[in-house]
């Protein structure tokens, strides 16, 4: 169950801001890469090194998160709660996305 109540968020500072930039972007640049080589617009050459850049932004923004959780160790935190948490949800999403995306780069 999704909790529908609007609460501001007095805790998330500029890593968090940068690890939503960096995903949002990198994941923009590897559907537009792979959409725009797959309609024959784009060439092979040049979609593999847009669906890698995009790639390596969603990776630097895992890092910008795990950065804003200060202490590395609890990395595995950052998990638990996808149910109410978002920033569980954004550490979901990035680990499946970069998962995925390296799957499809490697052949």
């Amino acid at each position: 169950m999704f909790v529908l109540e609007l609460k501001p968020q007095r805790v998330w500072g500029a890593e968090i801001a940068a690890e939503m930039f960096l995903s949002g972007t990198g994941s923009a640049l590897f559907f537009l890469a792979v959409v725009l080589k797959g309609v024959g617009l784009l060439p092979a050459r040049a979609a593999l090194l847009g669906e890698w850049l995009g790639l390596g932004a969603v990776v630097l923004a895992a890092f910008f998160l795990l950065a804003h959780l200060g202490v590395p160790a609890r990395f595995i935190q950052a998990f638990r709660r996808p149910h109410t948490s978002w920033l569980s949800r954004g550490a979901w999403s990035t680990t499946l996305f970069c998962a995925f995306a390296f799957l499809v780069v490697l052949p």
